[in-house]
């Protein structure tokens, strides 16, 4: 609880969190059609109603506090005190958006088998790197195939959903390397800076030869199929991203190493746990100093600047990503082009047409945005804020 608390006084609202309050206050109809315009499936956004980044932040603290709370009820202290410092589940945990739901759902899946058909099920609706972990019921002994089977039909629509969904929505999500995996599965990765911190490379590579050795006499059990096999499958299916996969598969790789340890001498058990707690506790508690130590978002700077100079009777148009750290703050606010107000959670590529716009406005963009250009041809730019990533100007036509 500590080191989650930590984490979330210590970083700012994160661009993919706005988008969350964004839906949040979306008509509960408009969810779906919203999401065909970005990515995802709905179960998250249909629970996730609350007007408030903090708020949401607590749902996902709850939800990650669930398969904690079962492997302390089932005795699994090791497996309870190594998620307690796993960094991927302790950002995960108390960010507002729908991992720490979809890693909860998987963790009961695994924890308790007699549910594992409807929480894997769950998960996939919450987010789809759920359905990487449905060959996992052909392990079961009994109606494997036809469970199996009949899971891939209830979960028709969120292929139907995905397929519908723009390419570009996911693109983001694609690794650089197939090394990459493995290089974050352990206590320490070298995360996307935008996320965490990264681990310097000795800590990273310490981490992993740590994870290793733990496994070495009982690395091929069946708890490590249920680690690899998703693992296997967001590699193949080019959606693996660091920290946010690793967050959903934190809970079955937990039960792996505490497996592991099992095989291992007393004295030499509680140095490795001990080990792989203070890489994990280290990593967390810079990556928290690090949050708290970053300056504030440009493109967010802007938007609240603009919702405190800006009058209120003026028109007021945003662009690019400061289209929604603007929309949650000024509601007046419409999009140019129009299309990033239907997929504000990623920048539109769509050519603004500067004649739809009125006569004169109030405009919050990106300072290096191509729309700067094509809209100055038409319009005088009065520049009344400005850092180092947006500018707010008053537009009025020549």
């Amino acid at each position: 609880m500590a080191a989650r608390v930590a984490v979330a006084f210590a970083r700012d609202p994160f661009f993919d969190e706005i988008f969350t309050l964004w839906m949040a206050r979306r008509p509960f109809g408009a969810i779906v059609p919203s999401l065909l315009e970005d990515s995802g499936p709905p179960l998250y956004y249909f629970l996730a109603r609350f007007d408030s980044v903090g708020v949401l932040r607590a749902i996902s603290f709850l939800a990650a506090a669930v398969p904690f709370a079962i492997l302390l009820a089932q005795k699994r202290l090791v497996a309870a005190a190594l998620l307690a410092v796993y960094p991927p589940a302790v950002l995960f945990a108390v960010d507002a958006r729908p991992y720490a739901l979809c890693a909860a759902l998987v963790g009961v899946g695994l924890l308790i088998p007699r549910s594992r058909f409807i929480a894997f099920l769950a998960a996939a609706y919450t987010h789809y790197y759920g359905v990487l972990f449905f060959p996992l019921l052909l392990l079961e002994k009994e109606n494997r195939a036809r469970r199996f089977l009949l899971l891939l039909a209830l979960y028709v629509p969120g292929f139907v959903l995905a397929y519908n969904q723009p390419r570009e929505a996911i693109g983001w999500m694609q690794s650089d390397s197939w090394f990459a995996p493995l290089v974050n599965l352990s206590f320490a990765g070298r995360y996307p800076e935008a996320l965490f911190a990264p681990a310097a490379w000795w800590i990273v590579v310490a981490s992993a030869v740590l994870l290793a050795v733990v496994v070495a006499k009982r690395a091929l059990t069946r708890d490590a199929l249920f680690v690899f096999v998703p693992l296997v499958l967001a590699v193949v299916a080019g959606v693996y991203f660091p920290m946010r996969f690793e967050s959903v598969i934190a809970v079955p790789l937990v039960i792996w190493l505490s497996g592991a340890l099992d095989g291992w001498p007393q004295v030499f058990r509680h140095v490795l746990i001990g080990a792989l707690m203070a890489i994990g506790i280290g990593v967390v508690a810079n990556g928290a100093i690090d949050h708290l130590g970053r300056p504030r978002d440009g493109y967010r700077e802007a938007a609240l600047v603009a919702s405190r100079i800006l009058p209120v009777d003026g028109a007021v148009y945003a662009t690019g990503y400061c289209y929604l750290e603007t929309a949650v703050r000024v509601p007046r606010v419409r999009a140019f082009p129009p299309e990033q107000g239907r997929h504000p959670g990623w920048r539109s590529t769509a050519a603004g047409d500067a004649r739809t716009l009125p006569p004169s406005f109030y405009w919050v963009v990106e300072s290096k945005a191509p729309e700067v250009r094509s809209v100055a041809r038409a319009y005088r730019l009065e520049q009344l804020f400005r850092n180092d990533r947006a500018i707010i100007v008053r537009a009025t036509r020549r």
